[in-house]
């Protein structure tokens, strides 16, 4: 065995014991935020080819990773990989870009900031060695491969240690992209891209040398492929969703007047830390009292009095997936007859809502059962003249009733609705595995009163605000949102939240356990 073979070999040894090491303290914890265990290769390429399918021939798909919060090209612990990259690559190195080229000598690209890009000699025709890192064995073919998913090598493409979603056909550095991106946009009429880096897009330009290129916006393509979830990510967010319960019960165990939002807030968030959620989906909403008005409270540092409701907006994230549940308690431990009226309706409208879901269902019913159950209610107390009249039922209901769930906390339930870019006529019907929110809801302030809407006369709305007054003053501050995820199935629904109790004998129950 010469020096040279010697050399190697040392060197292949020292990689892998390295690669062993980095596998195991940043991979899957990070990446699948807990979870033992990641999505193959495989998984990801499968998303991939879905996306080309759908994408125009003559076509290359241009997405970037999303910025750095450090400008350093790495992830703090508050960075969420862009939505659209991270379901197509499933790599969550910020500063990236990858190339989707159908049909083409490499379908996969991906460019990596340079203190972490693997190497590979390029194939024929293309310009220039990539080097990097000072990692370059002199070996042709075998790149060394670094991220949050660990470090690995690969040869001719294939992961030495297993397969792994940050396998593309090939790496480069960012900073060689003016270089290579001509020779993958040769032929090209189209670019996919979901950027609005004004100097990525003058990099694409320049990269075209003359021809012209038509932008398309990804979003419609890579919406639809998200409605329907797969057997992972429905796994992902059922451990999410139980979390997020978890988090509520343990509130219902420790919650009592006196306590500021931020103390409950600490609770829930403990709570997403403990079982392995690495972050929460979206920020936490603890309104108590006045605050159970706002819809998108987040400030959470009021201290709670006695008499206080409670509204609890929370989402675990798990695996970059996220829940979304609500539930809404008395920090007493028990309900005020007023607080039961308010309680009651949204309850009902909750819980008839969610009976109806089945396939096939036009998505927009959901919102008509819940919004003709709550004007039925607020007709009975006196809230509403008529259940018909849709302002004076709007005033006190304020929001829609549903929402997609998955990577982002609102995202498309159906290929058609508001959350999708790609908005299709008759498409809006329920299908299997599509996993949505059921969230109705009451509030009652004088802050209702304040504007009067803009089809209403002055007359009419001032004979209204007399009458509706003393009731305002009866009900104040009583804010009722009642949140469940529901999956659609085969047979009808699944409500994935029940584990949270939501009955006033169920929420009374435990929270005067404690006492």
């Amino acid at each position: 065995m010469n020096a040279k073979s010697s050399r190697q070999i040392l060197t292949i040894g020292l990689v892998i014991c390295l690669t062993i090491v980095l596998h195991v303290e940043t991979c899957p914890a990070q990446i699948m935020g807990g979870m033992r265990g990641q999505p193959s290769a495989d998984y990801f390429a499968q998303r991939r080819a879905q996306f080309m399918e759908q994408m125009d021939s003559d076509s290359i798909a241009i997405i970037a990773a999303k910025k750095s919060l450090n400008g350093a090209g790495v992830a703090d612990h508050k960075f969420k990989q862009d939505l659209a990259f991270y379901y197509l690559t499933g790599f969550e190195m910020p500063d990236a870009v990858c190339l989707i080229i159908p049909g083409g000598i490499d379908e996969f690209v991906m460019f990596v900031p340079p203190h972490r890009q693997p190497m590979r000699m390029p194939p024929s025709g293309m310009p220039g060695p990539m080097m990097g890192m000072g990692m370059m064995m002199g070996m042709p073919g075998m790149q060394m491969m670094m991220g949050r998913g660990g470090m690995g090598m690969i040869m001719g493409g294939q992961g030495m240690m297993g397969p792994t979603p940050l396998n593309p056909e090939i790496f480069y550095s960012t900073e060689q992209m003016e270089k290579i991106l001509p020779f993958y946009l040769r032929g090209k009429t189209k670019v996919y891209g979901n950027s609005d880096d004004s100097v990525l897009r003058d990099k694409i330009i320049n990269a075209a040398q003359g021809a012209s290129l038509e932008f398309a916006d990804p979003d419609p393509i890579i919406t639809d492929l998200r409605v329907i979830k797969d057997e992972l990510e429905l796994t992902l967010l059922r451990r999410a969703i139980d979390i997020t319960c978890e988090a509520q019960i343990n509130v219902l165990k420790r919650a009592q007047p006196g306590m500021y939002e931020y103390e409950i807030e600490a609770i829930i968030e403990g709570t997403f830390f403990r079982n392995g959620s690495p972050r929460v989906g979206f920020t936490s909403i603890c309104g108590s009292g006045p605050n159970t008005y706002e819809l998108h409270y987040s400030r959470n540092t009021r201290q709670t009095e006695p008499g206080d409701m409670i509204v609890m907006d929370i989402g675990a994230e798990y695996g970059n997936y996220t829940a979304d549940v609500t539930r809404t308690i008395p920090l007493d431990g028990k309900f005020s007859p007023e607080q039961r009226d308010i309680y009651e309706i949204v309850l009902k409208a909750n819980q008839e809502t969610i009976a109806i879901v089945r396939p096939g269902l036009d998505y927009g019913e959901i919102n008509t059962t819940a919004q003709r159950v709550l004007a039925g209610g607020l007709h009975r107390l006196g809230f509403v003249e008529d259940p018909d009249l849709s302002w004076q039922v709007r005033l006190w209901t304020r929001h829609g009733v549903s929402h997609g769930i998955g990577l982002a906390v609102h995202e498309a339930a159906t290929r058609s609705d508001r959350y999708s870019s790609g908005r299709r006529r008759g498409d809006n019907q329920l299908e299997v595995n599509s996993i949505f929110t059921v969230e109705p809801g009451i509030y009652i302030s004088e802050r209702g009163l304040e504007r009067k809407p803009r089809d209403v006369s002055d007359d009419e709305w001032n004979t209204y605000i007399e009458k509706v007054t003393p009731l305002v003053e009866k009900y104040r501050y009583i804010g009722v949102r009642i949140e469940d995820d529901v999956l659609v199935t085969p047979e009808g629904h699944e409500i994935v939240s029940l584990k949270a109790p939501k009955t006033i004998e169920d929420i009374e129950r435990i929270m005067n356990r404690k006492k």
